[in-house]
């Protein structure tokens, strides 16, 4: 228990001094240097603190065995977060010059299932099932997804039933109204 006091106060410490003196260093390094720097510097910082950790920690071995790590629900969640989100931001379409976000939205849809399917089929899943079966989760899952229907509906509306108000619309296909 004195050990688990000691750990957490260093915890508690770190954070402190990262809290006073992250922002006096990356204040520096902004006027030494270019904003970039900032995500550099992460990278010798984290090397010696994997170095560090790999010295300082005990090595234990679990006697329990566990499943195996659910790599394929992994590809599947990275593959509908990426679609979602390239189909959303349309990124990839003014890279590319196509359109392309309707492809992703449709792959980020067909996620959906591919991954129910993929969970089911594990013993410890990335994204447990039963967790969306609970009242807590239950009835905020569905309020989110009539918000979704909603919003794209108004946006169908907008552009495709009332044409006029699409002129007034700066870019219709995102649905955002500037009058």
């Amino acid at each position: 228990l004195e050990q688990r006091g000691r750990a957490l106060g260093l915890i508690g410490a770190t954070f402190g001094m990262a809290f006073i003196i992250g922002p006096l260093v990356a204040s520096l390094l902004l006027v030494v240097a270019s904003w970039q720097w900032l995500f550099l510097l992460n990278i010798p910082v984290a090397l010696v603190i994997i170095a560090i950790g790999a010295r300082a920690l005990p090595a234990t071995r679990s006697m329990v065995s566990h499943p195996p790590f659910d790599l394929g629900g992994l590809l599947v969640v990275v593959t509908l977060l990426t679609s979602l989100a390239l189909g959303i931001t349309r990124t990839l379409d003014d890279v590319v010059g196509l359109s392309l976000w309707p492809w992703f939205l449709l792959i980020s849809a067909a996620c959906v299932p591919l991954l129910i399917w993929v969970e089911r089929q594990k013993q410890r899943p990335i994204i447990p099932l039963q967790v969306f079966a609970t009242r807590r989760c239950g009835w905020p899952t569905r309020w989110l997804w009539g918000l979704a229907l909603v919003w794209a509906a108004s946006c169908s509306l907008a552009r495709w039933l009332w044409p006029p108000l699409a002129l007034r619309l700066r870019r219709p296909d995102l649905c955002c109204f500037h009058w």
